[in-house]
């Protein structure tokens, strides 16, 4: 997006085109949606002074507020479903009230890894797919099925249509028959408008799915037996700053001296990015499920792809702790002897350089939580909070 986009033209654009909302988006810890809605009249001071957040809805923070900070360059119109006025929505960063960045914050965290890369002298670029399933309430009303393939096929056509009016670079789209599975292919762009697109796909396919009283669902196993809906990743770094144009092949932008140890980093670390890849029991049911493999273009470049972290992932934490395992490949990083060799945290030091001793407590204990609550078959609730992503 074009860095014009500041405050005075949010507001303008919001005027001209009769904006009645604007909707301001963060994620929580564990990937699901956060959203607070203000009037066209108040965006003004909105976008000048931020707008207060109870800690408790991002994080495991009880007790303070915390200031969502709207991001410009994100503002688009956004196809709400059975709105009479149009929506906008604005993708945001967190702030403590005086004005310092919320250590938690995944936006932010994610930030962090780019400026790593920056000053090392890299320039990021992402692409990813997208899975998800499009189903309704059993005629019981206690369980849940796959829609017929007709009516997905309406859905998944018209969330389509609904992202590139959002601005979201969807390359491509398909069904895989046997699995029931929809993939949407993210063009390549720098890691950050990549997980802004991937919130607000799940939020546009949520949408159209209900216009249709139906449910998207990104759990990665919504019944037993279902086949893994997931998310991949492809990351390519490149020296110097240059920039990716819509539809480019990440394939094409990782020098092949790097693949080895990029990937040779990256399927290490796995264990360690599957605390936020794999946020959920429900997606650990399939023990080992993520890789890390080279891509080869026909031009002889390369880039990794990661493959099996779930659909319902918080992006922004996915993608920095993936970054920043590729980035600690290219440069020696001096450890110290570790103290113990059952802890996630010390056996991965990724974790705590990239998310932050809070954010990686807390995560750690939604994981133990997850694990004590395990169960084979999920439930209509289950789904239910899962469609709040």
């Amino acid at each position: 997006m074009p860095e014009s986009r500041g405050a005075a033209y949010v507001v303008q654009k919001a005027e001209e085109r009769h904006i009645g909302l604007i909707e301001l988006w963060a994620l929580d810890t564990r990937g699901r949606l956060q959203v607070l809605t203000v009037l066209r009249q108040e965006l003004e001071a909105v976008l000048e002074l931020g707008l207060p957040i109870a800690s408790r809805r991002i994080a495991a923070v009880p007790d303070e507020t915390w200031v969502l900070v709207a991001d410009p360059l994100t503002f688009a119109t956004f196809p709400r479903i059975g709105h009479d006025a149009l929506v906008a929505r604005l993708a945001c960063d967190l702030q403590t009230p005086d004005g310092a960045p919320v250590a938690r914050c995944a936006r932010t965290i994610l930030k962090r890894q780019l400026g790593r890369a920056k000053a090392l002298g890299y320039s990021v670029y992402m692409s990813a797919g997208l899975d998800t399933r499009f189903v309704e309430a059993s005629a019981a009303g206690s369980a849940y099925q796959s829609l017929s393939p007709s009516r997905a096929r309406t859905l998944a056509r018209d969330a389509a249509l609904r992202a590139e009016s959002l601005g979201i670079g969807v390359a491509g789209f398909g069904l895989d028959a046997d699995s029931g599975l929809w993939t949407y292919e993210l063009s390549t762009v720098d890691p950050l408008s990549l997980a802004d697109a991937l919130v607000s796909l799940r939020r546009v396919l949520g949408d159209t799915a209900s216009s249709a009283d139906a449910y998207a669902t990104f759990m990665a196993r919504p019944w037993a037996g279902a086949a893994r809906a997931s998310l991949a990743l492809s990351l390519a770094l490149v020296e110097g700053n240059t920039t990716a144009s819509a539809g480019t092949d990440v394939e094409r932008r990782l020098p092949t001296d790097h693949e080895r140890a990029f990937a040779a980093r990256l399927a290490r670390d796995l264990g360690a990015i599957e605390l936020v890849a794999r946020p959920t029991v429900n997606g650990r049911q399939t023990p080992g499920a993520m890789s890390v493999a080279p891509a080869s273009s026909a031009d002889g470049g390369t880039a990794v792809r990661v493959l099996g972290a779930d659909a319902n992932a918080n992006p922004y934490l996915f993608l920095a702790l993936a970054l920043g395992a590729a980035l600690d490949a290219t440069v020696e990083v001096e450890r110290a002897a570790l103290a113990s060799e059952g802890a996630l945290a010390l056996r991965f030091p990724l974790l705590g350089d990239v998310l932050g001793a809070e954010l990686l407590a807390e995560l750690i204990a939604h994981a133990d939580a997850d694990a004590r609550a395990w169960q084979a078959q999920v439930t209509a609730l289950d789904l239910d909070l899962d469609r709040a992503c």
